[in-house]
């Protein structure tokens, strides 16, 4: 089997399912997304580190569940691009078979994951180490992110944003504040209230008002001139009968 590969100039969500992988046992594979701090704790040591990274990072992470080589690790495992990129064997069947260079072209790879403490004992980098030791590391290690999204751009480099497709920090914050959907509720409130004023006014909204006061002054004057008729007709005597 083979997994979605990701596309450039479309937003994703953290924690996409991208299919399955392996024949033996198909697993389902998602993608991760971490856009610059992550908390990393040593499973022997128990020592918990935060890392500010130097770029964003993608991984694939894998449905381990119970049963198979992995088991001492967490429900979602992580692996680096090496190892999707080569065929697994277990029991002489093939577990996860070689993925292409499309399908695998921005995850993280051995360098990225021992960079920042996905180390296992001999050094291959396949286990991550939050998933051990630290209910808290674990859970920022097993569930997805509600609300982060990830674009990757023409060059290949992963970003945040929002749902739109909208440049974010990695803080969260907008590249460009004029993107910030608060920002624009903000402007659209000022221009509003403007609006209001009699000084934004065109000259066609003047004539329009003071036609609309000349009719009202009309027909204000005819029906005082109308009443005034009525009343002289009342007021005059009656003509004696024969």
């Amino acid at each position: 089997m083979s997994i979605t590969k990701l596309e450039k100039n479309k937003v994703y969500a953290d924690g996409l399912e991208l299919g399955y992988a392996g024949t033996a046992n198909p697993r389902k594979v998602r993608v991760r997304f971490f856009p610059q701090f992550i908390t990393t704790t040593n499973h022997q040591t128990n020592v918990t580190q935060k890392h500010n990274l130097a770029s964003p990072i993608l991984i694939a992470q894998l449905l381990d569940g119970t049963g198979g080589p992995w088991t001492d690790r967490s429900v979602w495992a992580p692996h680096p691009k090496q190892w999707w990129a080569a065929e697994q064997l277990v029991g002489g069947v093939v577990y996860s078979p070689a993925h292409t260079a499309d399908e695998v072209a921005y995850f993280a790879d051995n360098a990225k994951f021992q960079e920042i403490g996905f180390k296992s004992a001999d050094g291959s980098a396949n286990q991550d180490p939050r998933h051990f030791g630290n209910a808290t590391t674990k859970k920022e290690g097993e569930d997805a992110v509600a609300g982060l999204f990830f674009m990757i751009n023409d060059s290949g480099t992963v970003l945040r944003v929002d749902k739109d497709g909208k440049p974010l920090n990695p803080d969260g914050t907008y590249v460009n504040a004029a993107d910030d959907p608060a920002t624009k509720k903000a402007t659209d409130k000022e221009v509003v209230a403007d609006d209001e004023t009699p000084a934004t006014e065109t000259m066609t909204e003047k004539v329009k008002k003071w036609a609309r006061w000349a009719l009202y002054a009309g027909l204000a004057t005819g029906a005082v001139f109308l009443v005034a008729i009525g009343v002289k007709k009342v007021s005059k005597p009656a003509r004696k009968g024969k």
